[in-house]
């Protein structure tokens, strides 16, 4: 088959690429960049979450690093949580 044919057959017409072939996927790359990216920031926001209200807790009840750890651990748990569900889209 001849470059052409190739070319023609996948609905390129006279065997030029396409700006859409060109475009897309540096566009793909980048999207999924930016979405690994996000989660990564929801990852950090859980676990400070997590720190700062386990730390409130403490406070109120007087139980000074338990809940701290607790909330860490609850704050991970759902970042990794967001994390998976954000990569797992793609």
């Amino acid at each position: 088959m001849a470059p052409t044919e190739a070319l023609e057959s996948k609905g390129h017409r006279w065997g030029f690429l396409c700006e859409a072939d060109i475009v897309e996927k540096p566009r793909r790359r980048m999207t999924r960049g930016l979405t690994i990216a996000a989660a990564g920031g929801e990852l950090v926001a859980a676990v400070v979450g997590g720190v700062l209200g386990g730390r409130w807790l403490d406070h109120r009840f007087g139980t000074t690093p338990w809940l701290t750890a607790g909330g860490v651990l609850v704050g991970f748990a759902l970042g990794m949580w967001a994390l998976y569900a954000a990569v797992s889209q793609e």
